[in-house]
């Protein structure tokens, strides 16, 4: 447990494809399951579908034989004629909106499993059990990770659903950025599979050169594309792009206190924060950011609040506005010196520092190290795992 919580703690420093190859590897791991599906479900009218409320738009297989599982759910799903009725996705569909783990054998009874449909899909599929562990990222979308065990394992018991009842707020970021990734948020368009490809480079340390280069195209072709990728997502430049793509705080909604019967003395603790209040105002502070005013009533008027409110939460939280600024200073700092096309200046500046001299001391407060070599260090890890993940695959 504790390693899966390390390993999910490094995922906002990663491009897409590692962070989700890194979660997915980790809930393997967790779970001893054979394969994870990721899929992107949004809502629908009452009426529109045989099960009200969302419906899945599009998966994504992990593990061995991937293209046949898919082949062998899609038949299922098209030729089963009591799917409606089916007591697991009926039971997953009355959860609809809320964080909710469904554990297909433990969570429905012995007579209602024997004639449900979905354990004809698990048969199918060799599966011994599946759960899915649904995230709501959007009131209109939600992410689904369902979870498989081979035939001969024991079946996902009480400790592994509070396990996962514990995860799955920390899956939020990834959950996030897989519908984003797509172009299926709302206000978004959806992605084709070259826009896709595009936008994972765009994602990465690469110069637009590099990326041109790699791609055998011009710099300007792929200045062009990039932009149509940007108006697709929202987004107004690559800066933005990668502030919105990789700057998703794992820690923001990440649930670190452990089931008491798993306690691991070596997994990291969670903070004084016992409400809703704390993210909000990492959020509001990260806007503040953006606007370039970090005064407590910039960010107090964006949380809707007054100055005397939000210093009362944050005293109740054992916190302090200047460590929380510190903190996402911190953060961002090491999303953007990933980032070698930006210079040290420009980083000063969108941290909100006066003088790059004091960004400077900063990174060395907090690293022990210059900003040149926090830099090298980032990229270099950067490809290091592009180029193991290369050699395995």
């Amino acid at each position: 447990m504790a390693d899966f919580w390390r390993e999910v703690a490094q995922v906002p420093q990663l491009s897409f494809d590692d962070a989700l190859t890194t979660v997915v590897d980790g809930l393997m791991a967790l779970m001893r399951a054979s394969h994870v599906m990721l899929v992107i479900q949004l809502r629908v009218e009452p009426g529109l579908r045989r099960l009200d409320g969302f419906h899945p738009v599009l998966s994504r297989d992990f593990g061995p034989d991937a293209e046949a599982r898919m082949m062998i759910t899609g038949e299922w799903a098209a030729h089963e004629p009591r799917l409606h009725e089916d007591p697991v996705l009926r039971r997953v569909v009355e959860g609809a909106g809320t964080f909710r783990v469904v554990r297909h054998r433990a969570d429905i009874d012995a007579e209602a499993w024997s004639t449900a449909p979905v354990r004809r899909l698990l048969e199918q599929l060799e599966l011994e059990d599946r759960v899915n562990v649904v995230v709501p990222v959007d009131p209109d979308v939600e992410v689904s990770f369902c979870i498989d065990r081979p035939s001969g394992e024991p079946i996902f018991d009480d400790a592994d659903g509070e396990v996962l009842s514990q995860v799955s707020r920390g899956l939020v970021p990834l959950a996030t950025n897989f519908v984003r990734f797509h172009g299926l948020m709302p206000g978004q368009q959806r992605l084709d599979d070259d826009e896709r490809n595009l936008l994972a480079r765009l994602s990465s340390p690469a110069s637009e050169a590099d990326i041109a280069a790699s791609l055998g195209v011009e710099v300007a072709a792929v200045e062009q594309r990039a932009e149509q990728v940007y108006e697709k997502l929202g987004v107004g430049s690559r800066l933005e792009l990668m502030h919105f793509w990789k700057a998703a705080d794992v820690e923001r909604s990440l649930p670190l206190q452990q089931p008491a019967e798993r306690e691991d003395v070596s997994a990291p603790k969670a903070p004084h924060e016992s409400g809703p209040l704390i993210p909000r105002v990492r959020d509001a502070i990260d806007g503040a950011l953006e606007d370039g005013d970090l005064s407590r009533e910039a960010v107090a008027r964006r949380l809707g609040s007054s100055v005397r409110a939000l210093q009362r939460g944050l005293g109740e939280a054992d916190l302090t506005f200047s460590g929380l600024v510190e903190e996402r200073r911190q953060h961002l700092a090491m999303v953007l010196l990933a980032l070698p096309w930006l210079t040290f200046n420009e980083i000063a500046e969108r941290l909100g520092y006066a003088q790059v001299s004091s960004f400077n001391r900063a990174v060395a407060r907090w690293t022990g190290s210059t900003p040149s070599e926090v830099r090298e260090a980032l990229i270099d890890e950067h490809r290091t795992r592009r180029r193991l993940i290369e050699e395995n695959s």
